[in-house]
């Protein structure tokens, strides 16, 4: 089988299997899921409702920024969307690495609902 078509094949595949789990987009199947008290997920929209948000900036190479945007445009995601997806995926990663060699995590105060 050459390359091509098993691309193909793949891409259909995961196609189905998307629509088949009730997960029409890729934007749904890389959410992130958040919950409220009562194990409901929290849509994106509302996360102001739920969430205490910090703006998080860092200055990045211009090749680097236009390569996350065209990257975006693609998959058909927001640059918040994939950012969560990023650091959520490095601090597992972190937090593996330090388990895996007796460093214990750090402490974090976890603020999720707004005041109010």
């Amino acid at each position: 089988m050459n390359d091509h078509h098993r691309q193909y094949l793949q891409y259909r595949a995961l196609s189905h299997r998307f629509e088949q789990d009730e997960m029409s987009s890729v934007d749904n199947f890389l959410r992130l899921t958040f919950v409220d008290k009562n194990d409901e997920p929290i849509p994106e929209s509302h996360f102001d409702k739920h969430f205490k948000l910090q703006n998080v900036c860092a200055k990045i190479p211009v090749f680097l920024a236009n390569r996350l945007d065209a990257s975006l445009s693609v998959l058909g995601i927001s640059k918040r969307r994939f950012i969560e997806l990023a650091i959520t995926s490095a601090l597992e990663e972190t937090d593996n690495i330090f388990a895996e060699n007796g460093v214990a995590i750090p402490e974090y105060e976890l603020e999720m609902e707004v005041d109010g």
